[in-house]
C-alpha cells in the first residue's frame, strides 16, 4: 500500500492481458470447479501471458535437436536401446479442484522415491498443509512422481505437493514437500515438478482437452531421459547452468547426470527448454495416422512443450490430469480410451502389433514417435520473448474472469498508510506470500471498474471486525474472527467479503479498521 499513488483496474487489466481482450468477447473462469461436468468446460488456468498459455511467436528461433525415439539408433540414442520404452508414457497429475470439500491434512512422509511405504506418516504432528479434497479420494502407494495440485477455499489459490499419496478414505495425505501458493490468475510457473519446480497443472492435458474437436490450446509438459536428451551442464555448486527460464531449478545431481550419454548435445537443451514443431514444417506431411496425433501436432506447432522433469530411463512422458477420483476413474487415460479406442500410454512396440494389439498396432504411438523427431528447440524463449516473441501464431487466451490486485499495489491507498504493516509466510499462506495488517484506526481505499469485488483477507483468533463501504454507502460490518492462531500450520487467506452485484462502471471500496483487533488485506479480486 502507498498513500499517494492511485490507479484504476482498467489500466491494470490492459497491461496484464494486452491483446487478449481482442481474442474473444468472452471471459474465462480458469478452474470452473463448480461445473459438475468438466467435459463441457475444460479448465484453463493462468494469465493470457503465462508461459503455459502464450503461443509460439513469429520471432521464434528454431534450433535442430535431432531427437530420436528411445529404440532408435539415432541422435541421441536410447540407453539402453529398447522397444519397451513408453512413448508416450503418461505422467499422472493429481489435480483436485474441490474448494468446498473439508480441509484435509497432508503430513510429511520422507520415503520419496526410495521404494518404501508412502502411506505411513513420520509424525502425525508433522503437518505440511491442509487442503480441501473429497472424503473418498484415494491415491495408492506407488513409486510415481505423483505431482498434485489442490484448489483452496478461495477458488483462486493452488497449493501443490509431491509425491502425494492418500491411502485411506478420510485419512490424511502424505508428501515429502509442499510448495508455495500459486494464484490461478497469475503466471502459473511455480509448482511441484521436482526436476524444474514448474507447475503440476499449467502444462497438463486436462479432462475435456485432446478430444474430437477440442484441441489443447496451451503448451504441454513433457519429460525425457535427461542423460541422453539434455546437454551436459557441469557446474561447481548450484546447478544454475542446468536449467533455463521458465524453470526454477534442475534435478539434484544434474551437473553430474545431464547429458552424460548425449553424443551430440545442443547447448540450449536444459531443464525448462521449450520445444516446438517449426512453422516451416507442414504437419500434414508428417504421415500422421490418428486424430489425436494430428491434434497434438497442431498444439506442438502453435504452443510447444516445456521440459519439466526427467523420466529416469528411456521414455517420453506427457503430463495428464487424473482428476479427483480413485484409480483411473475420471482420468485422462479413461477419457482418451473412450474417445479413440486405444490407450493413451503405449510402448514403442505397441506400434507393430506384437502385444496382441490390432494387426498393425496402434497408430498413436507411431504418431508420437514422428512428432518427437519433428521437434526443435525454441532457443530465444524467455521472460521478455515468451514463445520466441513476435506475433503469436494463435490469438491469446480470453481474458480472465477476475483481476487480482495484490496488497502491495499502489492502487490500494492507506490512510494513515503506516498503520498497515507488511506480514509474510511467518503469519499465514498468502496469495503472493505477503499481506498487510492493521490493528490501529486506519482505512484502505480502492477504486475499481467492474461489477463485483471480493476482499481476500484472513480469519484468526486475534482478528476482528472491519467496516466496508461501497461508493460512500452505509457501512457493512465484516467479522474476520476465526479459531486459528497466527503462524499456525495450514492457516491460509480466503474470501472474507464479496460485494453485492454492482452496475458496470467505476466504484470505490473503503475498508475501515476501528482498532483493537487485527485486520488483514491479502488481495482484492475484481470481476469485470
Amino acid at each position: 500500500m502507498k498513500p499517494s499513488s492511485r490507479c484504476f483496474v482498467g489500466a491494470f487489466a490492459f497491461l496484464l492481458l494486452g491483446a487478449a481482450a481482442t481474442a474473444s468477447a468472452q471471459t474465462r473462469d480458469p478452474v470452473n470447479p463448480l461445473d459438475p461436468n468438466p467435459l463441457k468446460a475444460p479448465i484453463w488456468p493462468f494469465a493470457s501471458t503465462s508461459p503455459w498459455n502464450m503461443p509460439i511467436g513469429s520471432g521464434a528461433q528454431y534450433v535442430p535437436i535431432n531427437l530420436a525415439v528411445p529404440n532408435d539408433p539415432g541422435t541421441p540414442p536410447s540407453v539402453p536401446a529398447t522397444n519397451w520404452a513408453p512413448v508416450p508414457g503418461i505422467h499422472d497429475e493429481y489435480i483436485v479442484l474441490t474448494p468446498g470439500e473439508q480441509l484435509t491434512d497432508i503430513v510429511r512422509n520422507n520415503v520419496g522415491w526410495s521404494g518404501g511405504d508412502r502411506c505411513a506418516t513420520n509424525n502425525p504432528g508433522d503437518l505440511l498443509v491442509r487442503v480441501p479434497m473429497p472424503m473418498n479420494y484415494v491415491v495408492p502407494n506407488s513409486g510415481g512422481d505423483n505431482s498434485a495440485a489442490f484448489l483452496m477455499p478461495d477458488s483462486r489459490t493452488i497449493i501443490q505437493a509431491q509425491p502425494f499419496t492418500r491411502c485411506t478414505p478420510g485419512g490424511p495425505g502424505t508428501s515429502i514437500i509442499s510448495f508455495n501458493y500459486v494464484d490461478v490468475y497469475g503466471d502459473g510457473r511455480w509448482g511441484s515438478h521436482g526436476g524444474s519446480q514448474l507447475s503440476a497443472i499449467g502444462g497438463s492435458i486436462h479432462l475435456g482437452e485432446l478430444r474430437p474437436g477440442k484441441p489443447v490450446r496451451h503448451a504441454v509438459s513433457i519429460s525425457f531421459d535427461s542423460t541422453v536428451v539434455l546437454a551436459p551442464c557441469h557446474t561447481p555448486t548450484d546447478g544454475s547452468a542446468c536449467f533455463r527460464w521458465p524453470a526454477y531449478s534442475a534435478d539434484a545431481g544434474a551437473a553430474m547426470d545431464y547429458g552424460i550419454a548425449n553424443t551430440h548435445p545442443v547447448a540450449g537443451m536444459k531443464m525448462g527448454a521449450l520445444l516446438a514443431i517449426p512453422t516451416s514444417t507442414n504437419i500434414n506431411s508428417l504421415g500422421l495416422e490418428t486424430v489425436p496425433g494430428q491434434m497434438l501436432a497442431w498444439t506442438l506447432q502453435n504452443y510447444g512443450a516445456y521440459i519439466v522433469d526427467s523420466t529416469g530411463g528411456p521414455s517420453v512422458n506427457i503430463d495428464a490430469d487424473i482428476g479427483p477420483n480413485a484409480a483411473f476413474s475420471g482420468s485422462k487415460r479413461e477419457e482418451f480410451f473412450n474417445d479413440f479406442g486405444m490407450p493413451f500410454e503405449e510402448r514403442v512396440n505397441d506400434g507393430d502389433g506384437t502385444h496382441g494389439n490390432p494387426p498393425f498396432g496402434y497408430g498413436w504411438t507411431r504418431d508420437v514417435q514422428k512428432l518427437i523427431q519433428a521437434l526443435y528447440l525454441v532457443d530465444n524463449n524467455g521472460p521478455n520473448s515468451i514463445g520466441g516473441g513476435g506475433t503469436p501464431l494463435q490469438p491469446l487466451a480470453p481474458p480472465l474472469a477476475k483481476l487480482r490486485v495484490e496488497n502491495d499495489s499502489p492502487a490500494i491507498v492507506g490512510n494513515p498508510d503506516p498503520a498497515w504493516v507488511l506480514r509474510g509466510t511467518e503469519t499465514a499462506a498468502f496469495s503472493d506470500g505477503t499481506a498487510h495488517k492493521a490493528n490501529t484506526p486506519t482505512t484502505a481505499t480502492f477504486n475499481f471498474t467492474g461489477t463485483a469485488l471480493s476482499w481476500i483477507g484472513l480469519k484468526c483468533n486475534t482478528c476482528g471486525t472491519a467496516n466496508v463501504s461501497i461508493d460512500g454507502g452505509a457501512a457493512t460490518p465484516v467479522n474476520t474472527a476465526g479459531p486459528a492462531a497466527l503462524g499456525s500450520q495450514g492457516l491460509t487467506s480466503g474470501v472474507v467479503y464479496t460485494t453485492p452485484a454492482l452496475l458496470a462502471g467505476s466504484h470505490t471500496i473503503v475498508i475501515t479498521v476501528p482498532g483493537g483487533a487485527e485486520i488483514f488485506i491479502d488481495a482484492l479480486d475484481v470481476t469485470p
